[in-house]
């Protein structure tokens, strides 16, 4: 079974937003850097207070406030930020460029037309299917997924066929979250 599809930047952007925030290691990691900004910031507040004046204390906790009213509004534009850079310097060889995806002999073969790449995957490689949105990710490892739109029947019968052939169930996840959050 064969099928052939284009991915533009949005799709690669989103796939990227979706790792980085189904990511444990990533979540964990925002935790413990909010935290400890958080906290640095409310001891930095208590110490001037003390110190110095009452007043210079309430001046920075009001600045306090108003940096965590607009932390959303950084994080949102700096990680969309980097990930637009990433998408440009690693996958700017295969946006909007013809994919051929075939499945056969318990093989993935995955090539990208006028870049003359190809990639092999097993079947004992492929971890999970997932639909996200308007695509399916065929995870051949931790963080590397085959994108694959869910825009023609083909294309779902391709997913559908390697998901049986392997016992794998789709997993349906909610993109609105994260499309709202970030795009």
């Amino acid at each position: 079974m064969q099928i052939s599809y284009k991915l533009t930047k949005l799709d690669y952007l989103i796939y990227q937003l979706y790792i980085y925030e189904t990511n444990p290691k990533e979540r964990k990691k925002r935790f413990f850097w909010r935290s400890l900004s958080v906290g640095i910031c409310l001891f930095a507040i208590f110490y001037i207070s003390y110190t110095s004046s009452p007043t210079n204390g309430f001046i920075l906790f009001l600045v306090f406030i108003l940096m965590l009213c607009f932390y959303p509004f950084y994080v949102k534009s700096s990680v969309k930020k980097q990930f637009k850079k990433y998408i440009q310097k690693y996958f700017i060889n295969s946006i909007n460029k013809e994919i051929t995806a075939s499945y056969k002999d318990n093989e993935i073969c995955v090539s990208i037309q006028k870049n003359n790449s190809f990639n092999k995957f097993s079947a004992k490689d492929i971890k999970k299917i997932v639909k996200f949105g308007d695509m399916f990710y065929i995870f051949v490892g931790e963080n590397t997924a085959i994108i694959v739109p869910n825009d023609s029947p083909n294309n779902l019968a391709f997913t559908t066929h390697i998901a049986k052939a392997l016992n794998l169930g789709i997993s349906i996840e909610n993109n609105d979250k994260l499309i709202r959050k970030y795009l």
